[in-house]
């Protein structure tokens, strides 16, 4: 009788843990799943662009700068859309891909490897942006450097460039040229750049920033 009654609260017990068991793997699943569920939950603020509704208006951080962008070209290093954040609906700005470089050669030996003065390369791209009804106040800065050739020395060199104001689509609205001045000190094979300058975008009905488009790139010159 001792031993049954032993064997009953033995099956009884048994009962009790895979009971409990069974539960404590439900609630582990469980756990594992909602984890999953958030991390792949988008972030609604703090992150690069945030949210629309609370960026809209300006900038948190201004931190775009000549100084800024010139320390980022001469290390190499931040990516370029992390140079200065960025409300969500503000202008794009880029470096247009055909003009990112330009090199300049000896006259009359266009394209020979062995006759390059200079060549200039734009490295790095940033903007901020603020709003008022009906405005986009842009500021946008870029950097760069040039790099004197196997006939290149030491000097000031005027570079020649087109800010492009775009549609969304790419297509041209207005071109505007200017040219920065670099220099290559002596004993030195090459110099950096960087500018910041500001536009202010119109805007008409339902347009935002992000109706337009900013970008740079070098001018071509005749060099025949």
């Amino acid at each position: 009788m001792h031993f049954d009654g032993f064997k009953a609260q033995f099956l009884d017990m048994s009962g009790f843990f895979r009971h409990f068991f069974k539960l404590a793997a439900i609630c582990l699943a469980c756990v594992s799943l909602s984890a999953c569920s958030v991390g792949s939950l988008p972030s609604l603020g703090g992150g690069l662009f945030g949210s629309e509704k609370k960026k809209e208006t300006t900038t948190k951080t201004a931190v775009l700068s000549e100084d800024t962008l010139l320390a980022a070209a001469k290390n190499d290093v931040a990516p370029d859309s992390s140079l200065a954040p960025a409300a969500a609906l503000c202008t794009k700005f880029k470096v247009w891909e055909s003009g990112r470089f330009l090199t300049v050669y000896n006259v009359g030996q266009y394209g020979d490897g062995l006759a390059v003065r200079y060549r200039g390369e734009l490295t790095k791209a940033a903007r901020e942006c603020a709003f008022q009804p009906g405005t986009v106040h842009l500021k946008y800065g870029f950097a760069g450097r040039v790099l004197l050739g196997p006939k290149g020395q030491a000097g000031t060199f005027n570079m020649p460039l087109l800010i492009y104001l775009t549609d969304a689509k790419g297509k041209p609205v207005k071109t505007e040229k200017m040219s920065v001045p670099v220099t290559v000190n002596p004993g030195q094979t090459m110099g950096y750049f960087s500018v910041v300058r500001k536009m202010d975008i119109p805007l008409q009905g339902t347009q935002s920033g992000k109706s337009y488009r900013v970008f740079v790139g070098f001018e071509k010159v005749d060099q025949s």
